[in-house]
């Protein structure tokens, strides 16, 4: 009788170990995604969220740059524009007319821009922005067009005489 008492215990144990192991991988698997019974059913995307994204990707644009000055030069009250380069680049206000030529095809005002490139503009040229109206001996007119923060546009005249230099009038 001895025996069996002893056998009891361990057949107990030995089907609690097989259940225990037959169960265990279910435990500790991580969980499947439910499959959708339709398949023109999509399930919906993880999508990350904005605070998780690779260090090596590029600041938001939302984000300030912390090597970035605090102070700028720039005005604050109008935003930084790309111009295009050449004449369709140029801003009246930065001109300066170093000259006009009268010929029997028209005339042609030679301009200077701050950065020291020269140009040579015709009437109907347009410029960033404005437009050339008319060249004469004396100068240049402009036609000048500023849209305002609320959309609307302002048109003027502006005109710009030729710049006196190395002592010679006009």
């Amino acid at each position: 009788m001895r025996t069996r008492t002893l056998r009891k215990p361990f057949a107990i144990a030995s089907w609690l170990l097989i259940a225990a192991l037959a169960v265990a991988p279910s435990l500790f698997a991580t969980p499947r995604r439910r499959q959708p019974k339709h398949p023109r059913t999509r399930a919906p995307k993880e999508t990350p969220s904005p605070r998780a994204r690779p260090a090596h990707a590029a600041p938001a644009p939302a984000e300030r740059d912390p090597f970035a000055p605090l102070v700028s030069d720039a005005p604050a009250d109008k935003p930084l524009v790309f111009r295009p380069r050449g004449k369709p680049g140029l801003v009246i206000a930065e001109l300066t007319v170093e000259g006009t030529v009268l010929g029997p095809h028209g005339a042609v005002a030679v301009v200077s821009s701050p950065a020291g490139h020269v140009y040579f503009l015709h009437a109907g040229d347009r410029l960033f922005d404005g437009t050339v109206k008319s060249i004469g001996r004396r100068g240049v007119v402009f036609i000048e067009r500023e849209r305002d923060a609320f959309g609307r546009v302002f048109v003027w005249r502006v005109s710009k005489p030729v710049e006196a230099s190395g002592g010679m009038k006009p």
